[in-house]
């Protein structure tokens, strides 16, 4: 039996990866609920969480992996995409760290939602993650996917170009065109094992 767990670094984003053909749509002029990553001033976290996945519903369909929030004991790790196995069936579950995800939404609410949106599309989509840029006329560059390996130190690009990263996050192809990457991260594989399961925990 495995346990195959894709892990969320506060910088780092690390998960694994399994391929099932799957066609996905998007919405057309499905705008988010509100303006990305906005909330009411004093919410909770679990009302942030609720209204993050409406927002997806919104722009996509219902949500198949249930979210909770937990400590994650190892160091800066944000969340975790776990898909579950007994050799016979499979599912899923996201769980998301509480202390560093209020971090977030008091500092960058926009890198909350993207946090969420990331984690979703590992467990939703099958998403893998994408090392591509985006060079920008300005001759800055930005990733081409919030499935990108880590969260953008200047997380106001999620907003800016909010529209480019809802369609490649449910299409596959954005508004702006790829550029190669600059290289890969190195990857550490760790095996974990828990009551009778053996976890498969990549990080890259």
């Amino acid at each position: 039996m495995r346990i195959l767990i894709m892990s969320l670094f506060f910088m780092l984003f690390s998960c694994n990866y399994k391929k099932r053909s799957k066609k996905i749509t998007v919405q057309e002029n499905s705008p988010s609920l509100n303006t990305p990553g906005e909330f009411p001033p004093g919410s909770t976290a679990e009302e942030v969480l609720d209204l993050y996945l409406r927002d997806w519903e919104s722009l996509y369909e219902s949500v198949k992996t249930p979210i909770s929030f937990d400590d994650i004991e190892e160091e800066n790790v944000l969340g975790v995409c776990i898909t579950w196995s007994d050799g016979v069936d499979t599912f899923n579950e996201i769980r998301i760290d509480r202390e560093h995800f209020e971090e977030q939404i008091a500092n960058s609410p926009i890198a909350a939602r993207t946090i969420i949106f990331h984690e979703l599309g590992h467990c939703d989509l099958d998403r893998d993650h994408d090392s591509d840029f985006v060079d920008l006329e300005d001759s800055s560059r930005i990733p081409y996917s919030i499935m990108f390996s880590s969260l953008w130190p200047l997380p106001e690009v999620y907003s800016e170009f909010d529209d480019h990263y809802m369609r490649e996050l449910f299409t596959g192809q954005g508004i702006f065109e790829r550029s190669k990457p600059v290289g890969k991260a190195f990857t550490r594989v760790e095996i974990w094992e828990n009551n009778g399961y053996t976890g498969t925990v990549i990080f890259d």
